[in-house]
């Protein structure tokens, strides 16, 4: 009787691992099989090489820096504006000049703010002989030690008050009118505010309303004002009008002359002897 072999024990476990490999391969062949390989799909074209950017830290947090600036595409230089450099405003001015004389009359002057901003003086000395400054209606308000202090009435900012007794405001505003009349400016009446006779050349009107609103400089004279009368003064003025002048015992505004008769000398002591 033939007996039955039985297969040692250590090659059956090499069998069994062989034949399982190549169960794996098989199977591993058959997945991959269905796929198909080619030329990979081109992507989108790049300008340059993506770079790395270094990490900068903000407190216990890294973030990536900011890119760096791309260069501006060749063209022609850009166009810079260049503005010129504003001139100056003329600056706030405020003057009391005292001692003066005009007409045989003691006179004290107050100019106290500019009106419009340009460079020239408001008002300044000229000696005897010297031409009158660059102005748009240069008077003479007096004269001291052989000086005569002119002033622009054209930059007055509001109007121009005449306090003093009225013989003696009406002969300074007399004096007045005539350099403005001789200088090609307007020069309008309101009312009767001389009691007489007025020089050749000025014009009257009944009311503030009645004044002529043009462009061209002047004075208009007058007494003192009602309320709506004054507030038409200062309307008539800002919107460029002539400048009103105002005679009376009223307050003083910024521009001002005060009027009094000179003082009189005491005569000389005769010597004894």
């Amino acid at each position: 009787m033939i007996g039955r072999v039985v297969p040692d024990a250590p090659l059956v476990e090499a069998a069994a691992i062989c034949l399982a490999a190549l169960l794996f391969a098989a199977a591993a062949a058959l997945l991959l099989g269905g796929r198909r390989t080619g030329p990979k799909t081109p992507g989108p074209p790049v300008d340059s090489p993506t770079q790395e950017l270094p990490a900068v830290r903000y407190g216990d947090q890294e973030r990536p820096a900011a890119p760096p600036p791309r260069a501006a595409p060749p063209g022609p230089p850009a166009q810079v504006s260049v503005r010129e450099p504003a001139q100056p405003a003329a600056q706030e001015r405020v003057a009391l000049v005292g001692q003066l004389q005009a007409g045989g009359l003691a006179v004290a002057v107050s100019l106290n703010g500019v009106r419009g901003d340009a460079l020239a003086a408001p008002f300044g000395w000229r000696g005897e002989g010297q031409a009158a400054p660059l102005a748009v209606m240069p008077v003479v308000l007096g004269e001291r030690g052989g000086q005569r202090l002119v002033a622009d009435l054209a930059r007055c900012p509001d109007v121009l008050t005449v306090l003093g007794a009225k013989p003696h405001r009406v002969r300074y505003v007399l004096r007045l009118a005539r350099q403005v009349l001789a200088i090609g400016c307007q020069v309008t009446i309101l009312g009767d505010v001389f009691g007489g006779s007025v020089p050749a050349g000025c014009r009257r009107a009944a009311e503030m309303s009645d004044v002529d609103h043009s462009a061209a400089p002047g004075i208009v004279v007058c007494g003192p004002l009602s309320r709506a009368a004054g507030s038409a003064a200062l309307r008539l003025r800002a919107s460029g009008g002539p400048v009103p002048v105002v005679l009376g015992d009223v307050p003083a505004s910024r521009w001002s002359v005060w009027l009094k008769a000179p003082r009189p000398t005491a005569p000389a002591l005769p010597r004894a002897g």
